[in-house]
């Protein structure tokens, strides 16, 4: 569960910037475009593979040629970022896995679990401003 939370919480503190900026009735709409492809780089940093985001990191019609559902774009479940206090979370439930029962198997679905809600949450971003 920690590990859960540290996570949300680490995916949160991406997310969390943009929409405090956007809910306001300044005209902010000049700088969405740049704010909205920042915020998605950095999700998808998290789990696609560095040599896919490397050929298409100059502009946002390159990052939206991207697609995130094609699973050889994405980083091996061990590679995925999943946030520094949830690897910290993650390392420790495993050193002591013989109390608490927690497999290698667990590990992965949990990586794996965390792969499919970013990637989720991308194509929400990309489909409610494209």
């Amino acid at each position: 569960m920690p590990a859960k939370l540290s996570f949300f919480l680490s995916v949160a503190n991406i997310v969390n910037p943009f929409l405090t900026t956007y809910q306001t009735d300044k005209p902010m709409l000049p700088f969405l475009c740049a704010d909205l492809y920042k915020m998605v780089k950095t999700l998808m940093d998290r789990f696609v593979k560095d040599e896919v985001m490397m050929a298409h990191v100059s502009s946002v019609q390159e990052l939206l040629k991207i697609d995130v559902g094609l699973k050889e774009n994405h980083k091996v479940y061990k590679k995925t970022d999943i946030g520094f206090m949830a690897e910290k979370s993650l390392k420790s439930a495993v050193d002591q896995k013989m109390k608490k029962k927690i497999s290698d198997k667990d590990v992965m679905q949990f990586r794996m679990e965390c792969k499919d809600f970013t990637i989720k949450l991308v194509k929400k971003r990309w489909r409610s401003h494209h």
